[in-house]
């Protein structure tokens, strides 16, 4: 069936465009903060991670789900119109977590100590808490008001403040540090006024560029009962979703050490590459998806959600085997020789973040309706089991079992989300022609990897092997006949809007 209606398509291109630039630009500043750190070593490496990585976890406690909340119910207000069911939801979003964030800042300066020295038994990771816990109320509203930018489909704010000023507002920080050789406490001390910067950014940009929240008076609530009712189940899967990522990398420094947390995080940073795609294209898909929802225009739903998903097939299964024939050098090339022990545990982890990428198609699909207990459900279920694993399987096989571990758990959102997929719309993404994705990436890694005649070492193999392979891919999917009419029509508006895309001069509309 060829795609309909291909304004909606561009919209999440228009949007995945500019995502494209900010999430290149956020990965490399990401990586490039993390690099640095890692040459302190790892077990200053995994300090500072283990704090920040609580420190996210609080701030999405203090949001109670509401972030989730706002990218359902704006778009669906805005798609009736009602400005003030628009107001009343952000400011009762805002407010609660505001509170909550200095509620959980001072709760984490009270307990740093015990965290520090009684569980991870690592002195300098009690002043790193005691100053980020400042910077968690911020974090807390920066979530929320991400939300709301996503909400409205401003992706551009979104590329500006949380890729550009976020993420290399902490390389700044770390590469200053670093340079001048001041003491590591300077670092969570920057990462802290990013955070407020941030904030700053986005209330600014919000009121005065998408919609007037403060400007114009509105009466005050201070419960939402279809906001809260939707939202609840979101915060606790904010929460699962928290122990399936990081619970490996926290019980790693508790049961291990933090060096062996530290190599372990270096791992996680390169299989994240894997969900390049569904960071690019989804958090405009959601809004985009409830909006036709919401105007009972379900069969551009259902075409959004096909082409949207083998997309994210293709970028999925590539990434995939990449990480795949080139882990060890990926590790050597990005973090140094000390880190490349973690190269069995990086391919394990590379199987876990691919099912990830292909459960997030579905898993928006059940948001838009309104389904959130059985994403509760599902996470449930999945943290639980990657608690229960990771327990088990780190003190006998370390980081390894780690890996092993989450990627076991990752496994049940595939099975449920595209379950019910079918079951409620009567979608499945996976067909022929996901098979012929998988064996097109395949084959020229195996080519690569056992008929090399490239013997060169270092970034200049990397980069001379990943040429070829992509290119290989690519020459393979075209053979295999991929690509339809629906991605014509898509690479069409894509050529269309790099040529059209100069005329456009303000950064914010």
């Amino acid at each position: 069936m060829i795609y309909e209606d291909t304004q909606v398509f561009r919209k999440i291109l228009k949007g995945a465009f500019f995502f494209l630039i900010g999430t290149v630009f956020a990965k490399l500043a990401r990586y490039g903060f993390n690099l640095i750190l890692a040459r302190l070593g790892p077990e200053k490496f995994g300090a500072i991670n283990i704090a920040l990585i609580l420190v996210s976890i609080v701030s999405v406690i203090s949001t109670l789900g509401l972030a989730d909340g706002v990218l359902r119910f704006i778009p669906f207000y805005k798609g009736e119109n009602n400005k003030k069911k628009l107001k009343n939801t952000f400011h009762l979003a805002l407010t609660t977590s505001l509170y909550l964030g200095i509620l959980m800042g001072f709760l984490i300066y009270m307990f740093s100590g015990i965290i520090a020295n009684e569980i991870f038994n690592n002195s300098e990771l009690q002043n790193i808490l005691k100053i980020l816990s400042f910077g968690i109320p911020f974090c807390a509203l920066n979530m929320v008001l991400l939300a709301h930018h996503q909400a409205f489909k401003r992706v551009k704010i979104q590329v500006f403040v949380y890729n550009f000023t976020e993420n290399i507002g902490k390389l700044a920080v770390v590469l200053f540090v670093f340079l001048t050789g001041m003491d590591l406490l300077n670092i969570p001390l920057g990462f802290n006024l990013v955070f407020l910067s941030s904030t700053i950014i986005y209330i600014v940009v919000l009121e005065y560029k998408v919609f007037p929240f403060f400007r114009e008076k509105s009466e005050k609530v201070f419960w939402d009962k279809d906001l809260f009712d939707y939202s609840y189940p979101l915060l606790f899967n904010g929460i699962m979703n928290f122990i399936i990522f990081w619970t490996d990398i926290i019980l790693i420094g508790a049961l291990l050490s933090v060096y062996d947390s530290g190599i372990y995080n270096s791992c996680l940073l390169i299989s994240s590459f894997i969900l390049f795609a569904p960071e690019l294209l989804l958090p405009i898909f959601l809004p985009t998806i409830t909006e036709l929802y919401a105007s009972n225009n379900i069969k551009n739903v259902e075409s959004t959600f096909k082409i949207t998903a083998k997309w994210i097939q293709i970028a999925s299964i590539f990434l995939f085997t990449v990480v795949l024939f080139l882990a060890k050098k990926l590790l050597v090339g990005f973090f140094g020789v000390t880190y490349s022990i973690g190269a069995e545990a990086l391919v394990i982890l590379a199987f876990g973040k691919t099912f990830l990428a292909l459960s997030a198609t579905p898993l928006r699909a059940i948001l838009m309706m309104g389904k959130s207990r059985i994403v509760f459900y599902t996470t449930a279920l999945c943290a639980g089991l990657n608690l229960l694993l990771n327990f088990i399987l780190i003190p006998k096989y370390g980081i390894e079992g780690g890996a092993i571990a989450t990627s076991i758990a990752l496994i049940i959102p595939v099975i449920s989300y595209h379950y019910y997929t079918h079951k409620l719309l009567k979608l499945f993404p996976f067909n022929l022609k996901t098979i012929l994705i998988f064996i097109s990436a395949i084959i020229p890694g195996l080519i690569l990897k056992f008929f090399n005649p490239i013997r060169l070492n270092g970034w200049i193999n990397i980069f001379i092997q990943g040429t070829l392979y992509f290119i290989l891919f690519c020459v393979l999917l075209f053979l295999f006949r991929i690509f339809d009419e629906n991605d014509r029509i898509i690479f069409k508006s894509i050529s269309n809007f790099l040529k059209n895309k100069k005329n456009n001069n303000s950064f914010f509309t």
